[in-house]
C-alpha cells in the first residue's frame, strides 16, 4: 500500500514539474510583466521552476519592481524580446561624458542636464548627482 502511495505521489510531482512553453513564458513574463511568483501561483509551481525555465529559454531576468519599466538603463530601449538603443539617451550620455572630461562634477553635469531640459529615464524633470555618477561610470567599463 505505501508503495502504491509513493508511486502515485512521485507521478504528480513529476506532472508538477511540467515545463511551460517557452511562447507562454515570454507572454507572461515579457508582454504582460508578471512576477515570477505570478506566473508560479498561475502554473501551481515554484519561483525556481520558473526561474530555470525563463534561464533555459534564454530570457532575459529582470530586477526587483517588475513593473519598472523592466529596469531599462539609460540609453537603451526594451523593444519585445530585445534592447536597442536610444538616440537621444546617447547623446546625453556623450554630452555627460564630455562635460565630466572638462572637469564638472557630477552635481553640476545634473545641473546643466536638468537646465538643458534633457528629460530623465523615468521622464523626471531634475538630473540628481547620482545617476549621472552611475551612468557615467558604466559608460567608461564599457
Amino acid at each position: 500500500m505505501f508503495f502504491f502511495f509513493l508511486q502515485k505521489w512521485l507521478l504528480v510531482a513529476e506532472i508538477f514539474k511540467s515545463e511551460i512553453p517557452q511562447n507562454v513564458l515570454i507572454q507572461k513574463y515579457c508582454l504582460e510583466g508578471l512576477s515570477l511568483r505570478e506566473i508560479a501561483t498561475q502554473f501551481s509551481s515554484s519561483k525556481t521552476t520558473i526561474r530555470e525555465q525563463i534561464i533555459k529559454y534564454g530570457i532575459e531576468l529582470r530586477g526587483r519592481g517588475g513593473d519598472d519599466v523592466f529596469k531599462e538603463r539609460y540609453g537603451s530601449k526594451r523593444d519585445k524580446y530585445r534592447t536597442r538603443k536610444t538616440r537621444s539617451e546617447h547623446r546625453a550620455i556623450k554630452i555627460m561624458i564630455d562635460l565630466r572630461a572638462r572637469g564638472l562634477s557630477y552635481r553640476r553635469i545634473a545641473e546643466l542636464l536638468t537646465e538643458m531640459k534633457i528629460p530623465t529615464k523615468t521622464g523626471l524633470d531634475k538630473w540628481h548627482n547620482n545617476v549621472v555618477r552611475e551612468i557615467i561610470n558604466r559608460e567608461m567599463k564599457k
